[in-house]
């Protein structure tokens, strides 16, 4: 008996607004998929780091339904009182492999109760030639499907791939909205900083900014601490925080000559107790906003 030709398909969209290289991020952070696919209630780790070659993930309640007859009815049902109510579509998929340089990742699904079979995809990110743009292509091979077709299928993953790639424009474009205040300064900006009894002062240089990657650079151009060609950057990393929420997590990195008078190991203290000290007073300042935000007059 001649066995069946295998499905191939393939469905794009561009963004106009976002680039590459902050939607390839977001497609990397394997485990959380669910926060970017409206079709999944949830998705999360259960082996390996996330992101890396061999990590698989669990996704619960996709668009596709279970298959008949799934030997897998404890992932299947949700119970009330004997009764059921509901068959919950799952699967767990395992990343391939990842190419940083060409920003794409292939996954395949290890088991389901969907009947997915020898099923394998590919998620590639790429600059969009016409304007300052991106372009998401998101393959798969699968064997045919029982109780689907090919068009349905497709049909399927155009619209969940429109509706992930909405997601990850909401989610920048809230973050720039959240930059607005920086990127009122500009490159070339000098401010003066001084301790609080006035003794030791610093004029920085704004050296770059850039929104889309939450940092910027600055320099020393004189001050009376000691300090000789030093440049510093301030960087936003998002991180999952413990309440389920996004957070956010700030680095300060700098290269500088050798001070007289100071270790690296105490300068690196002082860093990190101020980057400390201000992470407080902005979370702070946050939360006071809020409760004025929701203060009734």
């Amino acid at each position: 008996m001649q066995e069946a030709e295998k499905w191939q398909g393939k469905v794009t969209t561009t963004l106009a607004n976002t680039q590459p290289h902050q939607i390839w991020p977001l497609f990397k952070d394997f485990f959380i998929l669910y926060k970017y696919f409206p079709s999944l209630s949830y998705s999360c780790g259960i082996h390996g780091t996330n992101g890396e070659p061999g990590c698989i993930r669990y996704c619960l309640g996709s668009s596709i339904p279970p298959s008949k007859g799934s030997d897998h009815d404890d992932y299947q049902k949700i119970m009330d009182g004997g009764d059921e109510i509901m068959i919950i579509s799952w699967s767990k998929e395992r990343l391939v492999a990842v190419d940083e340089e060409k920003m794409d990742l292939s996954y395949e699904i290890v088991e389901s109760n969907i009947g997915f079979n020898s099923y394998v995809s590919t998620v590639r990110i790429s600059p969009d030639q016409d304007n300052h743009g991106c372009v998401i292509e998101w393959g798969f091979t699968v064997d045919p499907v029982q109780g689907l077709r090919f068009e349905d299928l497709v049909n399927k993953y155009e619209v969940g791939l429109q509706r992930i790639a909405k997601k990850m424009e909401d989610y920048w474009e809230i973050r720039m909205k959240e930059w607005d205040g920086v990127r009122m300064s500009q490159p070339g900006v000098v401010r003066y900083c001084a301790s609080m009894d006035g003794n030791q002062w610093a004029k920085e240089r704004l050296l770059m900014i850039d929104p889309s990657d939450m940092c910027f650079s600055y320099e020393i151009v004189d001050n009376n601490a000691g300090f000789k060609s030093y440049v510093s950057t301030v960087r936003l990393d998002p991180i999952d925080g413990d309440d389920g929420g996004r957070g956010c997590r700030i680095v300060w990195s700098f290269v500088a000559d050798p001070v007289e008078g100071l270790t690296l190991q105490r300068l690196l203290g002082f860093f990190d107790t101020t980057a400390k000290a201000m992470a407080r007073r902005m979370q702070e300042a946050l939360c006071a906003s809020k409760s004025k935000g929701k203060r009734v007059n």
